[in-house]
């Protein structure tokens, strides 16, 4: 009976998908023998939230599937207090938490027909992705994990005794991506909310800029507001982008249906996590729907600036050469659309990069407002600018020659970098946020530009 309910609702679902106006469409994923997918997830269980049609359907065409697990989840202490039945849980007991998740992982993978030896553990750490991505980069700076640990501890992990820091990181997904050489490369979508999934989408990004091969990109969504909608198991319902996402430029979604069985299997490889499903049963299971739902990104270029940047930028209506869509009224800290970020268009002359910000209202000098440049193929790999009080400061220091210039008109911020500060970069991910009153506004995802 059960089969047949799950059955039912595969092709109902099939029906809804059939019908979605204006949604923009990515090509499906048809796998085939010479398919490699790799699949990077920040955590045990995200595959199996977001990739396990995917999965099962590359191995059963006769494909390759790598599986790289960021963290392994020993930085959520509410499931620690459940796993273990303690009110505080010491380092040593988040350490004994990554080893209860890398075995949950094992088991479930394996449900979806992947063996240990298709998974690699990088062991970094659950809830400090993030800081590995912003501030701990060097090997000279590790980042400690709420692990106790500075270094990757386990026994199971792809590099053991890696440092805790973002250039371990970088080296380890460029090795894997250059040793796996995949087709199609899965992985969190930059819209994603939760810092261990937005910058485990950043990382990817960087290092697949650092290697020679262009495989496809595919993004999954797991944490964002209202989404998925209901929160709750509701297998008979259809995987859908949330509305501030559906229609954003430069993206395409696409829905993957799911046969019952699949369905079923996904369900299956879900509750095999029983540390976390003890915590967030509805969340988890709600991702049991008729489908899958991936999304395509472009790769924009920066086009040739054709006339002088304040004439280009500041006196065009709508914003030239937009790279980068950010969803409007998503702001957090201040409801002001003078602190809502909303599209960065950028071009290059010479000389120059010129990257102008768009608000939903005015640029306000009581604002702060920052703009973060990583530089994969260069031999300078960050450059940090921030606007406080109507100047430009610099996270490093540049030479005399190399210094930003600033210009603001009504909603547009316009920032003009020499060539030089940026070395010999040929690709960029850029973010840009703003911060009023001292609070995180809004920021806009880590997007991969070619220059």
């Amino acid at each position: 009976m059960w089969f047949r309910r799950l059955l039912l609702s595969a092709l109902i679902g099939s029906l809804l998908l059939a019908w979605q106006p204006g949604l923009a469409k990515a090509a499906a994923f048809t796998p085939g023998p010479r398919t490699r997918l790799l699949v990077i997830v920040p955590h045990p269980d995200d595959e199996s939230l977001a990739g396990t049609g995917l999965i099962e359907r590359t191995l059963h065409a006769g494909g390759q599937v790598r599986l790289v697990v960021m963290t392994n989840g020993d930085g959520f202490r509410t499931a620690a207090k459940r796993a273990f039945g303690i009110a505080s849980p010491t380092s040593d007991d988040m350490y004994r938490l990554g080893l209860l998740r890398q075995r949950e992982e094992l088991a479930a993978a394996k449900k979806i027909g992947l063996t240990e030896r298709d998974i690699l553990f990088l062991g970094y750490p659950d809830a400090g992705l993030h800081q590995l991505w912003d501030t701990h980069w060097d090997t000279t700076r590790p980042y400690r994990g709420i692990n106790g640990h500075q270094q990757v501890p386990y026994r199971l992990a792809y590099r053991r005794g890696a440092p805790y820091c973002g250039q371990s990181v970088s080296f380890d997904l460029t090795r894997v991506i250059g040793e796996f050489r995949p087709t199609d490369v899965l992985y969190p979508d930059p819209h994603d909310v939760h810092r261990d999934h937005w910058s485990t989408s950043a990382f990817t990004q960087y290092a697949l800029a650092k290697t020679k091969s262009a495989p496809r990109e595919l993004t999954y969504l797991v944490h964002y507001p209202d989404y998925p909608s209901p929160r709750t198991y509701h297998p008979v319902k259809s995987l859908a982008p949330p509305a501030r996402l559906a229609h954003i430029d430069g993206v395409r979604w696409n829905k993957q249906p799911l046969t019952a069985l699949e369905q079923s299997q996904k369900h299956t490889s879900i509750l095999t996590h029983r540390s976390q499903v003890r915590v967030m049963r509805d969340l988890l299971t709600s991702f049991v729907r008729t489908n899958e739902l991936t999304a395509a990104y472009s790769l924009p270029q920066v086009a040739p600036l054709q006339g002088r940047g304040t004439q280009v930028f500041l006196q065009r209506s709508p914003l030239p050469h937009m790279i980068v869509c950010d969803p409007a009224h998503d702001q957090t800290a201040a409801q002001s659309s003078n602190a809502d970020l909303q599209k960065i268009g950028a071009a290059r002359d010479a000389d120059r990069l010129w990257l102008c910000l768009e608000f939903g209202g005015s640029v306000r000098l009581g604002y702060d407002y920052a703009l973060h440049l990583r530089l994969p193929d260069s031999t300078r790999s960050r450059l940090d600018l921030y606007v406080e009080s109507g100047r430009i400061r610099t996270m490093l220091p540049l030479l005399q020659g190399e210094q930003p210039d600033l210009q603001c008109f009504g909603n547009r911020l316009l920032l003009s970098i020499p060539r030089s500060a940026l070395s010999d970069a040929q690709t960029v991910l850029l973010s840009a946020e703003v911060r009023a009153h001292g609070l995180l506004a809004d920021k806009t995802p880590w997007r991969r530009v070619r220059l």
